[in-house]
């Protein structure tokens, strides 16, 4: 009836909400953007805990951790679509001891054989703690039953043993989101605009080295004095009389000004800062910083600067919404 599936759906909307606060599901998202906007992909990898105590008798629940893009291998690489990928391959590095426990309660019989290894080719920031973290890969693919429906599996390996087995999953959604900044054409991987800023920041940082450069070499005043007059050298100690020979009245020393800046190459810095701004749809007006006479102008300011960006917000609801998805499928 209507209302058991409006009371289906309040339970499953509750649900995701207790979820997404267990998870700090936003928190995530924020760390999310960051990694798109730097890397140009970001990913969230969903996966069930079962020793995650949950305050009830019943231990075990859903997971969220965000990965690297360089730690996601699709099998169809020049297609960014998830789901309709053929397998997917994650890689994680992951404490030794955690693994060879999760092996062992699998009841791997060679779970002691896994052994760290040395490679660096997944490894990120992990360096100091190689001899205590193991990469584990975890394969996920379709299955197509006699029903009709796709089905995951997935299998998963420490080092150079099968931790877990060829499992299948009542899922049939990929436990993966995964999201770009830009799209490339035939590419997995999207564009970071960091990448389009590079030239642009380069620039900068020279003309203001130049800028650095002129002022503390030729904008400070210089003091000159005669050497003839003065063989010590100059005593500049305040009050302290300083005997000269000859005619006292003419000048032995000076002050010579510095060169002033042109103001324009300041101004073309300021330009080229704020050109780069209003690409990135960071200007002024959707920083805060511009006070319009009312509240209609902020309004309008905030969204006529705020349209480079709005490619990226229709990415990010979509990103979200396929996280929302995965989660209700595991779920269910």
């Amino acid at each position: 009836s209507i209302e058991e599936h409006d009371q289906q759906g309040e339970i499953i909307e509750e649900s995701l909400r207790a979820l997404i606060e267990r998870q700090k599901i936003k928190s995530l998202n924020r760390e999310s953007l960051h990694d798109c906007a730097v890397f140009g992909d970001s990913a969230m990898y969903f996966w069930f805990d079962p020793e995650l105590e949950t305050g009830q008798d019943m231990k075990g629940d859903i997971r969220a951790e965000i990965l690297m893009n360089t730690n996601i291998i699709f099998c169809n690489s020049y297609s960014r679509e998830v789901q309709g990928q053929p397998y997917i391959i994650l890689v994680r590095r992951r404490p030794l001891d955690v693994v060879k426990l999760e092996a062992q309660r699998n009841g791997v019989p060679d779970w002691e054989n896994i052994q760290p290894e040395c490679e660096y080719d997944y490894m990120g920031e992990d360096k100091d703690q190689s001899g205590n973290l193991v990469t584990e890969l975890t394969r996920f693919w379709k299955v197509k039953g006699q029903d009709g429906s796709e089905k995951v599996h997935f299998m998963t390996i420490g080092g150079e043993v099968v931790t877990k087995e060829d499992t299948q999953t009542e899922m049939s959604l990929y436990p993966l989101a995964y999201w770009s900044w830009i799209d490339r054409k035939n590419c997995m991987h999207g564009i970071s605009p960091m990448t389009e800023v590079i030239p642009t920041q380069i620039a900068i940082n020279q003309m203001m080295t130049y800028i650095h450069t002129f002022n503390r070499n030729l904008a400070f005043p210089k003091f000159v004095f005669d050497t003839q007059k003065f063989p010590n050298g100059w005593d500049s100690t305040p009050g302290k009389a300083i005997g000269v020979r000859g005619d006292v009245n003419q000048t032995y020393a000076n002050v010579f000004g510095g060169i002033s800046l042109p103001a324009g190459i300041v101004e073309i810095v300021q330009m080229m800062r704020e050109m780069m701004q209003d690409c990135m749809g960071a200007s002024d007006a959707s920083l805060g910083n511009v006070k319009p006479d009312n509240t209609s102008a902020i309004i309008a300011a905030q969204k006529a600067t705020s349209a480079p960006l709005e490619l990226q917000k229709r990415k990010f609801e979509q990103f979200n919404e396929d996280c929302i998805r995965i989660m209700v499928d595991m779920m269910c």
